[in-house]
């Protein structure tokens, strides 16, 4: 067995990933594996769910010292998910991070380093694209600047998201060299590493980056900073008494007032939404909906 943790779910995936083969084969090849065998999924969604699962590894080892996969209990998944969904994560990420940990628990088991699968059967989250949360101007600001007054680095990556619609992983991996403070644009690596351009509605946000360093709003791990924004924006929602609705609701929010001032200026409602998927990074109309209903 590996010696740490990240190393032994890295080796259960690389063990069941069925590089080079094909579907059909990988199922012939791995009996035994009930529902989940018909869905094998594509390398690229396999990496997806390594990497969710490499996260709770490091927050179980953060919250329960474990070392070992075996050392993985039941509890510990449902507070890790009770986590999740105070933080105001959307209904597909917290699908996405179901799947992910029933599939580690599900190689874990055919290795025998636990007796049966760590994830409770009733644990599931419906997919769907049930609209963003978004949080109202006035409230959005304030949960800024509560923020601020407990770390103004997390508030300034608020901030870019904000003014850029961006989602969290896109605002604190920022980078000064991709960043163009004259025109107010940064280009930013999106999912599928797509890179895309995006104005910032609000220019003067740049002028708070720290140019001397490459990534400007980044501070240590990032899946660590992420975690500790998100629990500074919960207790600012908290605190203020707003509905919680996460980082992600920033974006919800930036897309929600473009919209709005694109629709009050007497814009085609297609075409507003045309620019809307655009800032959001996505290629299909449709998807704005998910922000904008």
């Amino acid at each position: 067995m590996a010696a740490s943790l990240v190393g032994q779910i890295e080796w259960l995936f690389e063990q069941h990933r069925g590089t080079n083969e094909s579907r059909r084969a990988w199922r012939d090849q791995h009996p035994g594996f009930g529902q989940m065998a018909p869905k094998t999924f594509s390398w690229g969604a396999e990496r997806r769910y390594k990497q969710v699962a490499c996260q709770f590894a490091a927050w179980a080892k953060r919250h329960y010292g474990i070392k070992q996969v075996r050392d993985i209990r039941t509890d510990m998944v449902k507070q890790y998910f009770d986590e999740r969904h105070k933080a105001g994560l959307s209904p597909r990420t917290l699908a996405t991070d179901v799947t992910a940990l029933r599939r580690l628990g599900m190689y874990a088991a055919a290795a025998k380093w636990v007796e049966h699968n760590f994830v409770p059967e009733e644990l599931s989250v419906p997919h769907g694209s049930n609209p963003r949360f978004s949080y109202a101007p006035a409230h959005a600001e304030a949960i800024i600047t509560h923020v601020e007054q407990r770390n103004p680095l997390a508030a300034n990556v608020l901030r870019i998201q904000l003014s850029a619609g961006l989602r969290v992983h896109e605002a604190v991996t920022l980078r000064v060299d991709m960043t163009d403070f004259e025109r107010g644009t940064v280009c930013v690596r999106g999912k599928g590493g797509r890179i895309r351009t995006v104005e910032l509605r609000d220019k003067s946000v740049l002028a708070r980056l720290d140019t001397s360093r490459r990534f400007p709003l980044l501070r240590g791990r990032e899946d660590r900073w992420k975690q500790t924004i998100q629990h500074l924006v919960r207790q600012a929602c908290e605190e203020l008494g707003i509905e919680p609705g996460g980082t992600h609701s920033l974006r919800a929010t930036a897309a929600q007032n473009m919209y709005d001032e694109e629709m009050d200026s007497g814009v085609d409602e297609g075409a507003v939404r045309q620019t809307v998927a655009k800032f959001l990074g996505h290629n299909r109309t449709d998807v704005t909906k998910s922000y904008v209903p």
